[in-house]
């Protein structure tokens, strides 16, 4: 198992992306379709001579119930035309951010197409995947294969809004990230925390541990958060 990190200033204009491994196309291109025009850097940044097995495109169902639904429908369309040129199949998997059983059988029954391979080398641009979403996914690949070298590639944004979210539904256990309960000892919460801190704060009040360790970006991206 390996990994490698393309950071964000590396998918300027004029860098371009070629196969993990020169000698043979990568297994997956897995990438996630949202509403922000970064959604697009990584893909356009794919050499001409870039190819996968197979491509796959994972968008939450809510992205088409916003007020913002026809970038993330125009941006989906442009990264399926893009895949295409590189990848011998693509797929477009839709999933859900409120229901997690329906996230978790779309990327399940996405990811069978590369079963019984010896091994994986897979390129994932997490730069618009939910959180949960991306747990799941590579959840889901290392239980298929424990030979993958996985390649991550992220676009960051280069300002934030006053706000990206505000209150919380509810707070669960990403599923297959459950943990080992045991009732006599007492709860530790780590909450890596950004600048929502509704959330961070919902979170402990409904945990109620017994002590909490938070993590923060030092330096922030910016200096309010």
């Amino acid at each position: 198992m390996s990994q490698k990190i393309v950071e964000s200033d590396e998918l300027e204009e004029g860098y371009t992306l070629n196969q993990i491994k020169e000698s043979k196309p990568d297994d997956l291109f897995l990438t996630s379709a949202g509403f922000e025009d970064r959604t697009l850097v990584a893909t356009e940044s794919l050499d001409s001579d870039y190819r996968a097995d197979w491509g796959i495109i994972y968008v939450n169902k809510e992205y088409f119930q916003q007020s913002n639904k026809e970038q993330t429908k125009s941006h989906l369309e442009k990264l399926q035309s893009k895949l295409e040129e590189h990848c011998d199949e693509v797929d477009v998997l839709m999933g859900s951010w409120l229901e997690a059983d329906e996230q978790l059988f779309s990327l399940r029954d996405g990811f069978q197409v590369l079963k019984n391979r010896d091994s994986l080398d897979i390129t994932v641009d997490i730069t618009t995947f939910n959180r949960e979403a991306l747990l799941v996914s590579f959840n889901i690949l290392y239980s298929i294969n424990n030979d993958i070298t996985t390649r991550i590639l992220y676009a960051s944004p280069k300002e934030h809004g006053e706000w990206l979210s505000s209150g919380h539904r509810l707070v669960r256990n990403v599923i297959g990230f459950a943990g080992i309960q045991n009732s006599s000892k007492p709860t530790l919460l780590v909450i890596l925390s950004g600048f929502e801190q509704d959330r961070a704060i919902n979170t402990i009040e409904e945990i109620e541990p017994a002590k909490v360790l938070m993590g923060i970006g030092d330096p922030p991206t910016k200096e309010p958060f």
